[in-house]
């Protein structure tokens, strides 16, 4: 709306996994696809407004993203870009939104509709700088090797399928190998050719030796190993992995061994 008069207007309907979220998550994604789809015409001004009916999303948005939950949290990120000001406004004066609610666009296809992949690219780079500082600077080699093993690793394969289609209502109807990160499925994404737990990327099956390794290249011990892992990197069973390599290092308990000895 510009002068009491709409400029354009836009919906669409929620895939399945979205018709799962919380509806204070509903309402957040609602912000979050209405800045992403008039980026062209707000990105960099200060006189936004989004009015909203959902009262609980004013003091969500005025909250540190730390104290929110993970979902809420990735979206509100995604709105760090833009500046506005979010006010609440009753159900009854909202008509026009509750008609659009009603009357959504199957699909959004539209040159209006700014492409994702510099967020994504953005994020990650974010990402691969941390990957660097924690695993003592991975190469562009290491990191490129990481997408491409993603990309042919059957579980990480169906795990993604999972992330971005949307996760079954019951654990039952999840592959075998794919539930033991149904308790985090939540904390998953995709992006950047790589599934990610938050932060942390989930390292293929063929990767994890090398990485265990990395983690382990200054043969610290157990407990300095879990949190250098916990910063970046997972697989389901990472903490079990380290404790087997490090009660199993040669180095480490020859150590061990003069130093019991003196």
């Amino acid at each position: 709306m510009q002068n009491g008069l709409p400029v354009c207007y836009a919906s669409r309907a929620l895939n399945k996994a979205e018709q799962r979220y919380a509806q204070i998550e509903k309402e957040l994604y609602a912000c979050v696809f209405a800045c992403e789809r008039f980026h062209a015409y707000i990105y960099g001004r200060t006189d936004i407004t989004i009015e909203t009916d959902h009262k609980p999303l004013v003091s969500i948005i005025k909250k540190s993203i730390v104290d929110s939950p993970t979902r809420l949290q990735r979206m509100l990120l995604r709105l760090q870009r833009y500046t506005f000001k979010l006010v609440y406004k009753p159900g009854k004066h909202l008509y026009i939104a509750d008609a659009l609610s009603r009357a959504y666009e199957p699909t959004v296809l539209s040159a209006l509709h700014p492409s994702s992949d510099s967020l994504h690219d953005e994020v990650c780079a974010v990402q691969r700088q941390a990957v660097s500082r924690v695993t003592d600077d991975i190469t562009d080699v290491q990191f490129v090797q990481l997408q491409k093993y993603t990309e042919t690793d059957n579980e990480l394969i169906k795990l993604k399928k999972y992330v971005l289609k949307g996760w079954p209502s019951v654990k039952g109807e999840v592959d075998d190998i794919i539930k033991p990160y149904w308790n985090y499925k939540e904390d998953l994404s995709f992006a950047h050719g790589l599934v990610w737990k938050n932060e942390r990327i989930i390292v293929p099956k063929i990767l994890r030796k090398e990485f265990l390794n990395k983690l382990h290249i200054d043969h610290m011990g157990l407990e300095k190993c879990k949190l250098r892992a916990r910063e970046i990197l997972f697989w389901p069973g990472l903490n079990n992995d380290l404790k087997n390599m490090v009660l199993n290092c040669q180095i480490c308990l020859s150590f061990r061994r003069n130093n019991q000895k003196e």
